[in-house]
């Protein structure tokens, strides 16, 4: 994903759970993933807006040059 090996995943974590504690790892592992999942449909949805405009404009141009 981003160059990062589950070594260094692991390691992260580790040391998440050493500032942290096992309590609020947990916590801060779910809000991540929930950030992370939000991220992505976002993501997703502005990818899809902006092929539905570029989309649109392309058939516009057609249609006029028709």
């Amino acid at each position: 994903m981003f160059g990062i090996g589950m070594g260094e995943i692991l390691l992260v974590c580790l040391v998440a759970i050493f500032f942290f504690g096992p309590d609020d790892f947990v916590k801060l592992a779910r809000l991540a993933a929930r950030g992370l999942r939000e991220f992505r449909v976002f993501k997703h949805e502005l990818k899809d807006s902006v092929e539905k405009t570029v989309n649109g404009s392309v058939s516009d141009d057609e249609k006029k040059r028709s």
